[in-house]
């Protein structure tokens, strides 16, 4: 009788990763940032869309990738604090996203891949943090 199990759609799981990851890093992002190293890819995008150009004009610490997606962003939604948050989760999210398919790629079952894709998800959100916002 008790011995029925309950069928996640699989959907539904990754709906409620996309949502999570974005949720939480948005409100951990908001709670503050250390400005020495948090503001480093707010300040170079800044640059990237004042026409500058990496290691002519700035030294680039860490790649140029951050700095144009970012610049991107700022293009697009304008140059706020929220959009440089935002850019934080939505590549984590989609991180995290890539880690369920990855995952079912290796034909590991619903409820297990939702499982190794929250703990991706802890271990990225503070990465992430301390990188990007």
């Amino acid at each position: 009788m008790f011995n029925k199990q309950i069928r996640i759609n699989q959907n539904f799981l990754i709906l409620i990763l996309a949502l999570f990851s974005l949720a939480v890093n948005q409100f951990y992002g908001n709670k503050g940032t250390f400005p020495i190293e948090g503001f480093a890819f707010f300040d170079t995008a800044y640059r990237v869309l004042q026409g500058e150009a990496p290691f002519k004009d700035y030294w680039a610490v860490s790649g140029i990738f951050i700095d144009y997606t970012q610049a991107i962003f700022f293009k697009i939604f304008g140059i706020h604090f929220q959009v440089y948050v935002f850019h934080a989760s939505l590549v984590n999210s989609l991180l995290t996203l890539m880690t369920f398919f990855f995952a079912k790629s290796l034909k590991i079952k619903n409820h297990f891949s939702f499982f190794l894709c929250i703990n991706f998800f802890f271990i990225s959100v503070y990465d992430f943090r301390y990188t990007l916002c």
